[in-house]
């Protein structure tokens, strides 16, 4: 019933779990305070802090669907809005693609009426559209990149002025001088003083989550309000998470807004909170303004804001269960900053902060915005305890290099006596890296140019059919490379408790490399687990150890030896060419190909049952039976000719200078029209005399 533009994939239904009971509504400030200080021991109230925060996945919490953390945002506010401004930052954008191709098709808002979707240059006063609509009473929200606020401040001062219930969602991140690109709620920060509230997501599923919250809040408050994810991770992967439907949206925002305008006089921290609680039932997560996740008594205690808490919470959440007394405060409600719930939220026996700041402004040497909060925060308000020792970290290499092993690494040093207050955070060996057991992983890396990124697309299928009720993929690309590369990291479990990681794979059980040109570049073998697969495509049938060892580089052997990493290689171009001699387009065989081997040899798919799988997926989309029949022998023979090699003994002591296992994401960049085109050489060759007619002769 209804409309909902995520009807394309959708994904089994999660398990029923209990959700989280309903808190007491807090009304008076310091009184409060002192009784959660004082009256309740302190063990009851973190187990209770716990159980709020735990994700509770229920029926009632939508329709699982795969989905993106901006198409899941832009969703919300396609639904809630009659009006959406995009305001696009890099040259290759697809921030307001899904809501686009919606309008264009006539679709309905939850309100059952049509929705515009402008695309707004972005330059000096390019809100001012914004502020117009607004001020004529029309539902509007936006869709933009963090690096547009800035042309847009003089005019959020005035929709703040005004008091309009204007909602922008935006995509956070920073573009260093390689044009390599790293999440930064930088421009977020400088937005402090313009009046909006900001309330962040770390999730796919947040995003979905925060978006209906900032919408009901900022319209029952008449505060406009800056909803931001993760522009790098969070904005491009996708996962399968409940979504509320379209044509439910309606009645459940009105519903929230009806409780809420009953006391709609509190301070806004409270009022978002009040909204967090109300809307508990229906997106399956007890949401708070700072969430507190790890030991009861926590004596150091990491504050974190954005994609990064998601990654240190699997590392505190197994410190903690070791019995290290490590915690994690996640940060919803960024402005307006509320000491006291920040307060309230910590362990009693914190002697240690250490803070995740990526909101400073590159270059500067004081402290970010957030570290000040924090500090702030102990002095300002009622705090009778010791005031803790306060730390403060930045990426060396940006989010995509950060991992549970790094988490675990500056812990340790945290206790050190010699830690100075400003440190860095590198990434570290992927080798301690803990990953959920019931979690399987992927890589799939490519030469942009070879088009076989329907593998992954494929593969996720596939892993959907299997039962799988936790799905992840995301596509890191370098664009300024002279050939394009991308890697593609997938998670999936059959277990719908199983929590987000937004860090990239280092311990996949395979990784599939199209191109052997990759191999010279990268050390594909640092994230791979110990006894996991190396699925290689290259020329030759039944190649050897030694025909291997022309292609990799000493780094790599060394690697596959020490990780004793199993070889497998299929000439997948060569099974492409065979069965598309007079018809049908390599690249499609090629992948073919390829998606079968891949699922073969990747532990926790059931390989009969996906090779099945794959030949119902054919039968489905054959439009031609000739062309039928060769896709289901391409694919049968690609099954039956992945060749199974194990490393020599002697790659172990191969001498050779390391490489990367990662390359730096960058900013997506237009890509030239006609280049394809222009690059085809046509080659004549010699044939035999009968050749040219056997397509007539022989049809089939």
């Amino acid at each position: 019933k209804g409309y909902s533009p995520l009807d394309d994939h959708k994904a089994p239904v999660l398990a029923n779990i209990p959700r989280a009971a309903e808190p007491v509504t807090e009304t008076k400030e310091q009184e409060v305070f002192h009784e959660a200080e004082q009256t309740f021991p302190i063990t009851e109230k973190f187990v209770s802090v716990k159980a709020e925060v735990t994700p509770v996945a229920a029926a009632a919490a939508g329709t699982p669907t795969l989905i993106s953390g901006q198409d899941a945002a832009a969703h919300i506010a396609y639904a809630l809005t009659d009006m959406t401004f995009v305001y696009p930052v890099a040259t290759e954008s697809s921030l307001g693609k899904s809501p686009a191709e919606w309008s264009a098709k006539g679709v309905k808002n939850a309100h059952g009426k049509s929705h515009k979707v402008l695309e707004v240059s972005t330059c000096t006063g390019a809100a001012a559209v914004v502020h117009g609509a607004a001020k004529d009473n029309s539902a509007v929200s936006v869709l933009a990149n963090s690096g547009a606020l800035s042309h847009m401040l003089s005019s959020m001062f005035q929709i703040s002025a005004g008091k309009l219930p204007v909602v922008m969602h935006v995509a956070t991140q920073g573009v260093n001088k390689e044009f390599g690109v790293y999440n930064s709620v930088a421009d977020v920060a400088a937005t402090s003083f313009t009046g909006f509230a900001s309330l962040g997501s770390n999730t796919v599923k947040e995003s979905h989550d925060l978006a209906i919250v900032a919408h009901v809040a900022s319209a029952v408050a008449s505060t406009p309000f800056i909803h931001f994810f993760d522009g790098v991770r969070v904005a491009s992967e996708k996962a399968i998470v409940p979504v509320i439907q379209t044509a439910d949206l309606g009645a459940i925002v009105e519903q929230a807004i009806s409780h809420a305008k009953a006391i709609s006089s509190i301070p806004l921290p409270d009022l978002v909170e009040n909204v967090m609680s109300n809307l508990a039932s229906h997106v399956g997560h007890h949401y708070k303004l700072f969430e507190y996740v790890g030991a009861a008594s926590a004596e150091t205690v990491v504050v974190a804001v954005g994609s990064s808490a998601t990654v240190v919470e699997e590392s505190v959440r197994n410190l903690a269960a070791s019995g290290q007394s490590v915690g994690l405060l996640k940060i919803r409600l960024l402005r307006p900053w509320s000491a006291r719930h920040f307060l309230s939220a910590l362990p009693r026996t914190v002697k240690r902060i250490a803070i995740i700041d990526d909101s400073k402004i590159a270059g500067s040497s004081s402290h970010g915005p957030l570290f000040l909060d924090v500090t702030s925060a102990f002095y300002d308000s009622v705090w009778s305890l010791p005031i803790p020792a306060i730390f403060k970290g930045h990426f060396a290499q940006g989010i995509h290099h950060f991992n549970s092993a790094a988490v675990s690494a500056f812990l340790q040093n945290l206790s050190a006596a010699s830690i100075k207050t400003d440190f860095k955070i590198v990434s570290a060996a992927s080798a301690s890296v803990v990953v959920h057991e019931d979690v399987s992983e992927a890589i799939v890396w490519d030469v942009q140019s070879d088009r076989t990124e329907t593998i992954s697309g494929h593969a996720v299928q596939l892993l959907e059919a299997q039962g799988a009720k936790s799905v992840q993929i995301f596509t890191a690309q370098s664009n300024v490379d002279v050939e394009p590369i991308s890697s593609t990291h997938i998670r999936f479990s059959k277990k719908s408790t199983v929590p987000a990681v937004t860090s990239l794979i280092s311990t996949a059980h395979i990784a599939l490399v199209n191109n052997v040109s990759l191999l010279e570049k990268f050390n594909v073998a640092l994230s791979i687990r110990e006894g996991g697969i190396l699925l290689i495509n290259r020329q030759g049938a039944k190649p050897t150890a030694g025909d291997l060892a022309k292609d990799l580089p000493a780094a790599t052997k060394r690697s596959i030896s020490e990780r004793r990493i199993q070889i497998a290689v299929i000439d997948a171009d060569k099974i492409a060419f065979d069965y598309t001699l007079f018809r049908g387009e390599k690249s499609q065989y090629r992948n073919l190909a390829l998606i079968g081997a891949f699922t073969k040899l990747w532990a926790g798919v059931d390989a009969a049952q996906a090779a099945s799988d794959l030949e119902k997926l054919l039968t489905a989309s054959a439009t031609d039976s000739t062309v039928y029949r060769t896709q289901l022998g391409a694919l049968r023979t690609a099954l039956k000719s992945v060749v199974l090699i194990d490393a020599p003994r002697e790659w172990s002591i191969e001498q050779g200078s390391e490489l990367p296992a990662f390359f730096e994401p960058t900013v997506a960049l237009k890509k030239l029209t006609g280049l394809e085109q222009e690059e085809v050489e046509v080659v004549g060759k010699a044939v035999p005399a009968y050749e040219p007619a056997l397509p007539i002769l022989f049809k089939e």
